[in-house]
């Protein structure tokens, strides 16, 4: 039994399928994102307040729905149902695309909405992403000294306790990564929480420092 939508991002139980959405929940169209996607004029008002209202429902961590519905089968289906998707007629709208995570549109949303949600988490993972990406390239270093004159480029053969010295150095930049990516299991994790089939379906979209705008 539903008892409160206290907490969410969005009041998305007050949302009517007549509301514009810029008006009354203006802090989610401040979201570039969701702002293009309310102008996009694929879908009528009534399916994209379905849609917002559905993302919330389903993936807001202090939704209701997450703790009354353990498997996530049926906790999408119950999320739809709430956002007004099994109304008769509703069938065959584009909608259907969003729920089973086949439009890129849907994926960037979600991503966007739980950057919102989670956002020192997500901070966690852009900070230690960079980190991970400057330590693979000391990683890739070359155990050797390359001296470049005017003229030419020469190779010098460095001593035998100076490549120790150097492998050593990358054994520890190896535990030094090795750390970074056990610490991005656990924070994508809680990111994505058991919302398995929204990380598998964003592979494609590696959450970078380069690539985190695209979500905000």
């Amino acid at each position: 039994m539903i008892n409160t939508f206290q907490g969410l991002f969005i009041k998305a139980d007050e949302i009517k399928d007549t509301h514009d959405l810029r008006e009354k929940c203006p802090k989610i169209m401040q979201i570039d994102l969701f702002k293009d996607f309310y102008a996009d004029r694929t879908y009528t008002r009534e399916q994209k307040n379905r849609i917002i209202k559905w993302v919330a429902f389903q993936y807001d961590p202090k939704s209701p729905f997450i703790l009354e519905h353990n498997n996530l089968k049926n906790r999408k289906k119950a999320c739809a149902e709430a956002a007004g998707f099994y109304d008769e007629g509703m069938v065959k709208d584009p909608y259907k695309s969003f729920l089973s995570l086949d439009d890129d549109n849907a994926k960037l949303l979600i991503l966007s909405y739980l950057k919102i949600c989670h956002n020192s988490i997500w901070r966690e993972i852009c900070t230690t992403e960079q980190e991970l990406e400057e330590l693979n390239e000391l990683r890739w270093e070359k155990i050797k000294k390359v001296i470049t004159t005017s003229t030419q480029s020469k190779t010098i053969v460095i001593s035998d306790k100076d490549i120790m010295d150097a492998a050593s150095k990358k054994e520890k930049l190896l535990d030094a990564c090795q750390k970074r990516i056990d610490y991005l299991e656990r924070l994508y994790d809680t990111f994505f929480s058991d919302n398995s089939d929204l990380e598998k379906a964003i592979n494609e979209y590696p959450i970078t420092p380069e690539t985190a705008h695209h979500f905000v």
